[in-house]
């Protein structure tokens, strides 16, 4: 049985819908929701590691993701920030 589900999201409507579905699978399966949010990395061989978003926006696309999947009806939501060189790595 499934007792938990990743979920990654950046903020589009197409990682909404993402979050949606995972959510409504965790609620019906009473699993654990991990929704996580992958700050790339850009840069960096001969000057600062510059990252696609700021820490306060990477907060904001995961505490709405959260909310949503708490109103669909996960109970348990955790939410991730990983920062990365791909998204695939992380």
């Amino acid at each position: 049985m499934t007792s938990k589900i990743l979920c990654a999201t950046d903020g589009t409507a197409h990682s909404a819908h993402a979050v949606e579905i995972a959510a409504t699978m965790a609620a019906k399966l009473g699993a654990k929701l991990s929704i996580c949010a992958v700050n790339v990395a850009h840069g960096g061989s001969r000057g600062p590691l510059i990252y696609t978003w700021e820490d306060a926006q990477v907060k904001q696309v995961l505490d709405a993701a959260a909310a949503v999947a708490r109103k669909i009806g996960a109970t348990q939501v955790d939410e991730l920030s990983l920062r990365s060189r791909e998204a695939a790595a992380a």
